[in-house]
């Protein structure tokens, strides 16, 4: 079984979502890697502050640029 997107990157909202499709396994792993900051923070393991500034550090480590995706 095949599955095919074509995209028009001309215009705009596709070329947003084709940036969604080509960014998707990158925003998986950041929200895996979020519920995990986010599961420290619950079990007491780590600050707020401390969960905030790695949550963060992950975004800017992802190079996903979320302004550019909506």
């Amino acid at each position: 079984m095949k599955a095919i997107l074509e995209f028009n990157l001309d215009d705009p909202d596709d070329e947003k979502a084709h940036l969604r499709c080509v960014k998707a396994m990158d925003m998986a792993c950041l929200l895996w890697d979020m519920d995990q900051e986010r599961r420290k923070l619950i079990n007491g393991k780590q600050s707020e502050a401390d969960t905030m500034h790695n949550i963060k550090m992950l975004l800017t480590e992802t190079s996903l640029n979320i302004d550019e995706l909506t």
